[in-house]
């Protein structure tokens, strides 16, 4: 099953970016549902600090609709983070392990 999930771009520009996501399906895990539609929400900032440095954070929220089940670990959080900063610094993402369990 294909998911969908819907990205808006608050804020483009040469120095800031500002995107949230939101599922527009529900999200699988199995044969069980984690995340009902809308019930995961993410918003990502990117900020240009200087020449070469920029800054990045992320807030993820999971509402209504989501799952205990998927609830119970931050590692997937954890672990996407880690990738999405390996990939913008340039580092191999299967150079390391995990960053969790």
């Amino acid at each position: 099953m294909a998911r969908v999930r819907l990205l808006l771009v608050l804020v483009l520009a040469p120095v800031l970016a500002r995107a949230e996501t939101e599922n527009v399906t529900p999200i699988r895990i199995a044969i069980l549902t984690a995340f009902e539609p809308g019930a995961l929400q993410t918003v990502a900032f990117l900020d240009k600090r200087g020449p070469g440095l920029c800054s990045y954070y992320q807030l993820i929220r999971a509402g209504a609709g989501a799952s205990a089940v998927a609830l119970r670990s931050d590692a997937s959080y954890v672990n996407r983070l880690a990738a999405l900063y390996r990939y913008a610094a340039g580092i191999p993402t299967d150079r390391e392990s995990p960053a969790a369990p």
